[in-house]
């Protein structure tokens, strides 16, 4: 018997065809295999760009700024003259228009014929209040700004959290019992001028151009 004859014998066929079997299934294996490390590679990619693309946003969205309608504590301080302070509410008739900022802050430069004005026609039905969130230059702005008003700086962390400060300008009026009736985060330009002028019922001179 030749070798032809030996590969057409049937056992010689049934065998060739199992391994032939065998080497497909082999193949086929191999494919799913990489095909579901790949399905599981693109899943932790998808969620990596996910959490990647929660971090940007958290980091590009604004911070949280206090409600209108909270009831806040009185801030603890400092006075011009270093000694510790407590700015509280009820002290007065009128409610307080609490106003942050801070001598470096370019918006609040740019502000300030805003904020004078506001002071000049509000100063009877309102009582003002400037605080700084730095000590930096501080007495300098004062004696340079010449606000009609009192001036702080220097808020504790606890008052700095309740508040959610950070951002500046930022203009906060609170009522007698310590309610947030209005905040303003920012200088008074575009649809915040509007809102500013409208509740006070005056009309602002507008933003200085920067440097």
């Amino acid at each position: 018997m030749n070798a032809a004859d030996a590969n057409n014998l049937p056992g010689t066929k049934d065998s060739r065809a199992a391994h032939q079997a065998l080497s497909l299934r082999r193949v086929i294996l191999a494919m799913a295999i990489m095909l579901g490390v790949s399905l599981v590679l693109n899943l932790l990619l998808a969620y990596r760009i996910k959490n990647l693309n929660d971090s940007l946003e958290a980091l590009n969205a604004p911070p949280p700024s206090l409600p209108v309608g909270a009831t806040v504590s009185p801030i603890k301080a400092h006075s011009l003259d270093g000694q510790t302070a407590v700015i509280s509410y009820g002290a007065g008739d009128q409610p307080v228009i609490l106003y942050v900022f801070t001598p470096q802050c370019s918006w609040c430069a740019r502000n300030l014929a805003n904020l004078k004005t506001l002071l000049a026609q509000k100063q009877g039905a309102y009582r003002f209040v400037a605080l700084s969130l730095t000590d930096k230059d501080i007495n300098d702005y004062a004696a340079k700004t010449q606000l009609d008003c009192p001036v702080y700086f220097n808020p504790t962390e606890e008052s700095f959290r309740e508040y959610k400060l950070g951002s500046t300008p930022q203009t906060i009026v609170i009522s007698r019992e310590g309610k947030v009736l209005k905040n303003w985060v920012g200088a008074y330009t575009g649809q915040q001028q509007s809102e500013v002028e409208q509740f006070f019922g005056i009309t602002l001179p507008g933003m200085a151009h920067g440097n």
